[in-house]
This record gives C-alpha cells, sequence and structure tokens, in this order.
C-alpha cells in the first residue's frame, strides 16, 4: 500500500471512489514511476494559495496542482520505503467490463499477525493505492527488476477498515492489464466456492459475527469446521445452528451481521457523531444541523472542507491554537505554497473572512 485514501482530506465516497474523482483517479494512474519520484513534476504548477479568490471554482483550482503534488511526494515516499510497507497477498484476479477494471481477492489476516501489527495484515479500504507485483518487494529497485512493470491500481468497492470476514473482495482500476487476471494466482489459495465437500466459511463467518463471539472463539470454530467436517456430511442440526431460523429450513434470517449496514444504520439514525474530518466523508446523515473541529488548527484548509460538505449544515465552530504545531506536508513546494495552512489560521489573522 502506498497511499491510503483515508488519510489526507481524499474526501472520497466508499461505494465508488472512482466515479467521484474520475479526473483524479486517471491523473494518478497515468504516472510513471519517473514520474512519482520526479522532484519537479509540478514545478511551475503549484503556486501560491492567495487570501481570497474570485470564485468557487478559482478557490478549488489553486488546490489542485498542490493536492497532487502532495500525493505524488506521499507515494515516493512510501516507494523508497518498500520493505517496511504493508502488504496483503491477492489469492484471485478477474477481469471486468471496462478499461483497467479487476476484482481481486485478497487474503484474510491471521488473528495473531493481526493482534501484532505485522506488515502482511494490510487491510485495504476503498481509495487506497496499491502498488502490484508477483514478488514480496524490499527496495524501489524491485519494482521494475526483470523486465516487471510498474502497476498501481485504486480500490473504488470493497471492504472496510472494520471488517473482520475471512475472505475479501475488492473492485480496482489499474494503470496498464494485469497478466495474472482470470486466474488463481500461483501459491495462493483459490477464491472460496461452494463446491460439494467444502464448507462455505464465509457464509458460517456471517452467523458466527451475531453470536458475540471474541476473535479466538470465532477462530477456533470456524478452524474445527474447516478440519473436521465436510459440508455434505454436516448434520441438519448443525445447518439450522449457523444457516437457518430457529429450524424453519426454509426461512433465512432477516436480521443483519453487516458492519456496513449496521454503521450506515446507527450513523443516519444518530443525533450527534464524533469522527475524525476523514471520515466524515462516510457521514450519510441529512440532519445534521452544527459542525464542530477540535484541534481545527493542525487540519489543512482543505481537509476542513470534507465535514463542511454536509448537506444540513448552518453552524460551524473551529476549536484550536494557532500557536501549536501545524498540519505536516511533505512536499516543500506545497509547504512554499501554503497548503498547510488551515481555515483556522485563515479566519484568525483575515477578520473581514470570517
Amino acid at each position: 500500500m502506498i497511499g491510503r485514501g483515508g488519510a489526507g482530506g481524499s474526501g472520497v465516497q466508499r461505494k465508488n471512489a472512482g466515479q467521484e474523482w474520475p479526473n483524479l483517479v486517471d491523473v494518478i494512474l497515468s504516472w510513471s514511476l519517473q514520474d512519482v519520484m520526479n522532484e519537479g513534476l509540478f514545478k511551475g504548477k503549484v503556486k501560491r494559495i492567495p487570501s481570497t479568490f474570485s470564485n468557487l471554482k478559482s478557490y478549488l483550482e489553486f488546490y489542485t496542482s498542490p493536492l497532487l503534488e502532495e500525493l505524488r511526494t506521499e507515494m515516493s515516499s512510501s516507494l523508497e520505503s518498500l520493505s517496511t510497507m504493508p502488504f496483503v497477498k491477492i489469492s484471485w484476479i478477474e477481469q471486468k467490463k471496462g478499461n483497467g477494471r479487476y476484482e481481486i481477492y485478497v487474503d484474510a489476516c491471521p488473528q495473531k499477525a493481526k493482534s501484532s501489527n505485522k506488515a502482511e495484515c494490510y487491510a485495504p479500504s476503498v481509495g487506497d493505492i496499491v502498488i502490484l507485483s508477483d514478488v514480496k518487494m524490499g527496495h524501489i529497485s524491485d519494482i521494475t527488476r526483470n523486465g516487471r512493470p510498474y502497476r498501481i491500481a485504486f480500490i473504488t468497492v470493497g471492504g472496510d477498515e472494520d471488517d473482520d470476514s475471512p475472505l475479501a473482495k475488492y473492485d480496482i482500476i489499474a494503470s496498464g492489464k494485469i497478466d495474472a487476471a482470470d486466474r488463481k494466482v500461483t501459491n495462493a489459495p483459490q477464491k472460496c466456492t461452494n463446491e460439494p465437500g467444502s464448507v462455505n466459511s464465509t457464509e458460517i463467518w456471517r452467523k458466527l459475527s451475531s453470536m458475540n463471539l471474541n476473535n479466538s472463539q470465532n477462530d477456533a470454530v470456524l478452524n474445527y469446521f474447516n478440519h473436521m467436517f465436510r459440508w455434505n456430511s454436516m448434520g441438519d442440526e448443525v445447518k439450522e445452528v449457523f444457516l437457518y431460523n430457529d429450524g424453519e429450513s426454509d426461512s433465512r434470517k432477516s436480521i443483519t451481521s453487516s458492519k456496513n449496514i449496521i454503521r450506515d444504520f446507527c450513523i443516519e439514525s444518530a443525533s450527534i457523531i464524533f469522527c475524525t474530518v476523514s471520515s466524515s466523508s462516510k457521514v450519510t446523515n441529512k440532519k445534521l444541523e452544527l459542525l464542530v473541529i477540535d484541534e481545527a488548527a493542525q487540519l489543512k484548509e482543505c481537509e476542513t472542507l470534507i465535514p463542511l460538505r454536509l448537506p444540513a449544515l448552518k453552524h460551524s465552530i473551529l476549536i484550536g491554537d494557532e500557536c501549536q504545531l501545524p498540519a505536516t506536508v511533505k512536499s516543500k513546494v506545497c509547504t512554499d505554497a501554503l497548503f498547510g495552512r488551515s481555515l483556522f489560521e485563515r479566519f484568525r489573522y483575515d477578520p473581514e473572512e470570517s
């Protein structure tokens, strides 16, 4: 993973990130490896952000090049430290309709590795930018070694950082053709199927999720079924417990265990929501009228815009201290352009704008 969409104020909507910012995605995927590592790629394009603007279009345009340059810098920094970057093994890649669009299945993280925060436990999220390779890379030179193509991808649809399911499926837009598409990846497990004689772990997991079991208990039950049972020899009582509703084999449970659905329901019904500014892009509540941002002086102005997009918003309160550390900006070009200036600071020193 070389770029995290949820951080840095991307404002990407989780359900279909590719449609919200199609131009941004196209630009990122068009970059070659040389472009990403080129510190002068946006030389002359990043201009100092002024205090006043003629219109909204002008305001947003002043942030476009700094956003791209900061993202390029973050990607460059990640590529230079590949050996420490989190990764995950892809078990299946399948090409979809549309240029550069693929569906991927990734392996589950072992609970032991997940609890120790090991690098191999990267959990993809919508908006992430990832680099694809058929080997585990330890140095930037490994990316194109032996003629390998430079391939990155933007995750548009898929799992959630709160999702504990053992198998995750994602939709991606890749920067080029993936030769491994439509087949199982070497030395990786095949994607989950419902073939006779196999246990559908994903379906059982959904039922386990509603039983208030901890991670160790979940793992123990799944391992038990995977190693001791075959699906076609399971007793009816086992199927009743995990797949059906109170003995009625023709009636599926209507209560969901999907964390996404539960989360969306809670958010839409809540009168008060606590979250980060980047997470506010997931808020679907159309009733919230008051926004309070704490530590507002440590946010880039463009990050503050994310919660300000809430549809019913009437009042906003910014709380902060401009004497504390400002927002982190990795690109010197962006620093000189005042890309890290906060909206709090603008109002503090430009009284007319407040």
